[in-house]
């Protein structure tokens, strides 16, 4: 775009041309779209480090997507003659452009990885249609032949009476391992292999800092949770997570568990009561997988669930206390004393209780997730998930709840798995002796 929209006229003071852009950008830069890079024509290098500059300064913090990978500034007579308005050197313009992304390794990079999906995908659709036998690739008898391999592919994906309900799904479920693997075995050119060398430097460096909070939990969230705002989400999708969808009331509770709010809460979760406010109770929805993939009827196994604040205050362990009370008195024996024995072992108690919190140890019956930075939140928090209180419900029932998220499958599978070997596990009978 033009560094001057308004008014067509350059001034002295460039803010308000500056403002204009930001405005654009604010406006029109979708979330989803992607990280872009700004050309703007102008005659005047200096004026590209400004509007960087103010852009960095006054886009809106709650729009992050709006804010410009780069900024580049070109002369606009170098490439499209003025009087006319046709391009002169497209080539140039596009080098142009592109020694501006190689010029951020890291970028270079990613960008090279999203060629390499796109051809991934190229790839795994022609040996698809490589199946059609040649004699049917005519113009009348290609649609056909193709109709006819993707509704066996699709059948024996998700079952004859269940492709209906969505066709498009039923063909991902199918391809997409092929191209999962396309993507993670595709021969890459020795300049991207160079260019990855030169993105990812520090992955040995002992001197870089571990993730933040806030940073870990928005990461976490990338991996494993799919937002409505990007996807569709339905309470009967396999992994959803669904706000409490009932009356959340002493008396619902103890109807669905046989509990009461803090008898779940603090003896079950081993939160404190001052906690409790801060927790929010889900459902998780689980199953088998091929139920879920065949559409099979009959009602949708949920798990009960609390979406548990990292900095929420949980009950303590009281062997914590007494050995914090040894620790001090050891430590002044040995200072009194002068005995380094003494001091030492106060020194290991020291140790030993820094590495753990004093928090009373949750029973194995309880599945946590990674640390999350859920939408809308400022805190993290982790999806602590009960194996032993599930609940059916019928899809009907369950249509019109409130999903705020999905577990992706790595991390819905890790549940499902914990959750089956405790559920599965053995046990034996025997005569302790002393």
């Amino acid at each position: 775009m033009d560094i001057h929209l308004i008014d067509g006229v350059a001034s002295t003071d460039h803010r308000r041309h500056f403002a204009n852009i930001a405005a654009i950008l604010e406006d029109n830069i979708s979330e989803s779209g992607g990280p872009f890079i700004l050309v703007v024509w102008t005659a005047h290098p200096d004026l590209e480090g400004q509007l960087r500059d103010y852009l960095d300064q006054h886009l809106d913090a709650q729009k992050p997507h709006a804010r410009p990978l780069s900024v580049l500034g070109l002369a606009k007579e170098k490439f499209i003659d003025i009087d006319s308005g046709d391009v002169g050197n497209p080539e140039e313009l596009r080098q142009a452009v592109q020694q501006t992304v190689v010029s951020n390794p890291q970028l270079a990079a990613l960008f090279g990885w999203e060629a390499g999906v796109l051809s991934a995908a190229a790839d795994t659709l022609a040996s698809l249609l490589n199946l059609v036998p040649g004699d049917q690739r005519t113009s009348t008898a290609f649609p056909p032949a193709l109709d006819t391999l993707l509704s066996r592919l699709v059948r024996e994906t998700v079952g004859r009476s269940h492709v209906d309900a969505n066709p498009r799904v039923a063909i991902s479920m199918a391809l997409a391992p092929i191209l999962s693997d396309r993507i993670l075995n595709q021969d890459v050119a020795a300049h991207m292999q160079d260019n990855w060398k030169k993105a990812v430097t520090r992955h040995a460096d002992r001197s870089l800092e571990a993730a933040s909070p806030s940073e870990a939990g928005e990461i976490n969230r990338m991996l494993h949770l799919a937002a409505p705002s990007s996807e569709t989400l339905r309470a009967t999708d396999w992994g959803a997570v669904v706000s409490w969808p009932f009356a959340w009331r002493d008396d619902e509770l103890k109807r669905l568990t046989g509990l009461t709010i803090k008898q779940m809460l603090c003896e079950e979760f081993r939160v404190r009561s001052e906690a409790i406010n801060a927790c929010k109770p889900v459902l998780i929805r689980v199953g088998a997988a091929c139920d879920y993939a065949q559409n099979n009827r009959g009602p949708i196994t949920f798990l009960f669930g609390v979406d548990i604040p990292e900095n929420a205050e949980r009950q303590k362990d009281s062997r914590a206390e007494r050995i914090e009370k040894v620790r001090a008195e050891l430590a002044e024996l040995g200072a009194d004393n002068k005995d380094g024995k003494l001091t030492g072992l106060a020194g290991d108690l020291a140790k030993a209780a820094a590495t753990s919190d004093g928090r009373i140890k949750l029973t194995d019956a309880i599945w946590k997730s990674p640390v999350f930075l859920m939408p809308g939140a400022t805190e993290v928090s982790r999806l602590h998930v009960h194996i032993r209180f599930p609940q059916t419900h019928l899809p009907e029932d369950c249509a019109q709840w409130n999903v705020t998220s999905r577990l992706r499958e790595q991390l819905l599978m890790h549940l499902i798995s914990v959750a089956s070997n405790h559920v599965a596990r053995p046990g034996i009978v025997q005569l302790p002796v002393e």
